[in-house]
């Protein structure tokens, strides 16, 4: 409930959630388009986060936000850069100490990995943040 209540507050709608028990190589495909793919990739991890997703049920959200002039997100590019900041980097201990150098910054907000995260593959939230890599998994919300 907290990691939805912060997306929540910053602006994003919640206008699905799904909790589902997905098979290692649903998974697998679905990793592939993940904002920490390049990560799992390089740390060797795809197989370890695969297993993980694939040992219980995941919940999967989809997310909207509107796109408003003059505002953080004009575009929907700049929305899925808006999110992206949200979640923060894909390692938790990477973005806590991104923070503890920026805490100087009074308008500085922690992100969702920095809170939630416990290492990489147990980082809380992973998303998609392109309109294709959005489109290839629309099937996960079908019934």
């Amino acid at each position: 409930d907290s990691i939805r209540a912060h997306l929540v507050g910053n602006g994003f709608q919640i206008t699905c959630v799904k909790y589902e028990k997905y098979t290692t190589s649903r998974i697998e495909s679905l990793v592939r388009d993940l904002d920490s793919y390049a990560v799992y990739s390089q740390r060797n991890l795809i197989q370890d986060v695969s297993r993980y997703l694939a040992s219980a049920k995941i919940m999967i959200l989809r997310l909207a936000k509107r796109i408003v002039s003059e505002s953080d997100c004009a575009t929907e590019t700049q929305c899925y850069e808006k999110l992206a900041k949200v979640i923060g980097l894909v390692d938790p201990h990477e973005q806590k100490q991104k923070q503890k150098q920026n805490e100087a910054n009074s308008s500085h907000q922690h992100t969702i990995r920095a809170r939630f995260g416990h290492d990489c593959v147990h980082n809380a939230i992973d998303v998609v943040l392109t309109r294709e890599s959005f489109q290839r998994n629309l099937h996960l919300f079908a019934n």
